[in-house]
């Protein structure tokens, strides 16, 4: 990879570099330019073309003759250029087809109608194996998305750190446009913050009488002991203590219902998958959510 794209790389964080180590990652179109040296891969794509197309001019009269040897190693020095390319960036298939068009060429006298097969079956073997790589193009819109453990912002972040893997993929899932998928991972998101919210304003659950921790709790179970937060701090005496309490806790329900509400809307459309503005939205919303966690809690510590 060259300077220019390492020091490109080194400004932009959110650009994933090319490597062994990091082969399956989403890059940008201008590693992809550089670190596959697209301009040489065409250069030498047009020259095997232009031996072709020389060899295959002369194929009508000279077909059967041999072919002259300093056309051969032309097309040789270009094949082996493809060779080494194809061996530095881990391409084995295409290296196999370098291979077999190599063998076919130093055939003893190797006539020319011979050499225009090898070549043009070693250019339909390239394209085809070309075609078999393939790269997912993300518009900018949608890249601000990609693998972002902030994306909530760093003190979501910071608060509830168990709910950053699926923040993540949440993110993830709306750049690829999996919108079911980001809907699916941002109830996760929402669970780790209900969870959050209910130890933070320190929620006691019971069942049949019993301690019954908050981890193991459904969401309605969390919600009702939410509202039973609310409902006690009616009964304190009036002052500004308790009207910034019921602030916090009114916007705590506020949340938590819309929560409730968009997970029982995931399951009774399970068989519908979600569009983009809805899945949006979704996003919004559990943004919002996570960040009153991270934010409007801090007034009653």
């Amino acid at each position: 990879m060259s300077a220019l794209v390492c020091e490109f790389i080194s400004e932009n964080k959110a650009s994933v570099c090319l490597s062994r180590e990091n082969l399956h990652r989403l890059v940008s179109l201008w590693e992809l330019m550089n670190h596959f040296d697209l301009h040489s891969l065409t250069k030498w794509w047009a020259n095997l073309s232009t031996l072709e197309g020389v060899c295959r001019a002369g194929q009508k009269e000279h077909g059967g003759s041999p072919a002259a040897r300093d056309s051969l190693d032309q097309i040789r020095a270009e094949l082996r250029k493809f060779a080494e390319f194809f061996a530095q960036h881990d391409m084995p298939s295409c290296g196999d087809s370098v291979d077999a068009a190599l063998f076919q060429l130093a055939q003893p006298n190797i006539d020319v109608s011979s050499v225009v097969t090898a070549i043009h079956s070693f250019r339909l073997a390239i394209v085809q194996q070309f075609k078999k790589t393939l790269f997912l193009r993300i518009s900018e819109e949608r890249a601000a998305y990609l693998d972002r453990e902030d994306l909530f912002g760093e003190q979501v972040k910071a608060k509830v750190p168990s709910a950053v893997p699926d923040i993540r993929d949440a993110g993830n899932c709306l750049a690829l446009d999996l919108n079911t998928a980001a809907v699916f991972h941002l109830m996760r998101v929402a669970e780790h913050g209900l969870r959050h919210l209910a130890k933070a304003l320190k929620v006691r659950l019971t069942h049949s009488g019993k301690h019954h921790p908050i981890e193991y709790a459904d969401w309605n179970k969390i919600i009702e002991g939410v509202q039973n937060k609310i409902r006690a701090t009616r009964t304190l005496n009036p002052g500004p203590k308790k009207e910034a309490l019921l602030v916090i806790y009114s916007d705590a329900a506020d949340h938590c219902t819309y929560m409730r509400d968009l997970r029982r809307n995931n399951i009774s459309h399970a068989r519908k998958p979600y569009i983009y503005p809805e899945a949006l939205s979704a996003y919004e919303r559990v943004r919002a959510f996570m960040q009153f966690l991270a934010t409007g809690l801090k007034s009653r510590s």
